[in-house]
C-alpha cells in the first residue's frame, strides 16, 4: 500500500520545522486566530507548508486560518459510510501566504 506514496515528495519533522511552528503559533496570535484549536500536527504542516513553497490538501481548513492561508481550490466529496448514511466531507487545497507570513516571521526577529 506505501507504494502508492513513493511518486510524491516526503519532507521530515526537523529543528527548522518546530522553530517555524512555535513562531507560527505567535503570529496566529496576533492576527487573532484561536490557536489553541489548531493542533500542534497542523502546525507542523502548515510550517512545513511555508518552508517548502508547499500547499496543503485538508478536509479541515479551519484549521489553517483565513489571514494567512487561503484556499485555492475545493472539492466536495460525497460517499456513503458503512451505516449507509450519505455523508459530505469537502477536501481544499490551501496556499500560505507566503508574503504575509515571511513579513510577520522577519518581524519578530
Amino acid at each position: 500500500m506505501l507504494n502508492i506514496l513513493k511518486p510524491y515528495l516526503r519532507y521530515y519533522l526537523d529543528e527548522n520545522v518546530v522553530v517555524a511552528a512555535a513562531r507560527l503559533d505567535n503570529i496566529m496570535k496576533a492576527e487573532g486566530a484561536e490557536v489553541n484549536s489548531v493542533d500542534h500536527g497542523d502546525k507542523f504542516i502548515a510550517s512545513t507548508a511555508i518552508l517548502t513553497g508547499s500547499l496543503i490538501m485538508t478536509a479541515n481548513s479551519r484549521d489553517f486560518p483565513w489571514s494567512l492561508f487561503h484556499e485555492v481550490e475545493y472539492l466536495p466529496v460525497i460517499f456513503q459510510d458503512r451505516g449507509k448514511k450519505t455523508r459530505c466531507y469537502t477536501i481544499s487545497l490551501i496556499r500560505p501566504d507566503f508574503n504575509l507570513i515571511n513579513l510577520r516571521f522577519q518581524q519578530r526577529l
